[in-house]
């Protein structure tokens, strides 16, 4: 016999973020966890094609500092940049405030809009 609350459906998840108001906060409970993520237009800050790549702004909804990171606050967003011809990703840049995440989505669309640069 399983006696993790977790196995039956219980117990609390530890660092799961949900968006109210704009604004990332905590949730414990699996299920509305669960509910609210499945809904990708609850986590989708951009999502820009430019040329062959996609440019892909979310909220993770998982803390990625994973205590490894200098900044203290929770690393929630992420853009990343996917070539058409690939499954693999050509880029990660991760924030800890939506406002940084739509700044940098719209940095890299201008930078792949621009073409490289010579130096």
């Amino acid at each position: 016999m399983n006696d993790n609350p977790k196995s039956k459906g219980g117990g609390k998840l530890h660092g799961c973020y949900i968006l109210v108001d704009g604004k990332p906060v905590l949730e414990p409970d699996p299920r509305k966890f669960d509910d609210w993520y499945q809904d990708i237009a609850n986590r989708r800050v951009g999502k820009t094609k430019v040329g062959n790549r996609t440019v892909s702004t979310v909220f993770l909804a998982i803390d990625h500092n994973f205590g490894t990171s200098l900044e203290p606050e929770p690393v929630l967003w992420e853009t990343m940049v996917f070539p058409d011809d690939s499954s693999e990703d050509e880029a990660c840049y991760r924030y800890t405030s939506v406002e940084s995440a739509r700044a940098g989505h719209e940095a890299i669309v201008k930078e792949l809009q621009d073409g490289p640069t010579s130096d």
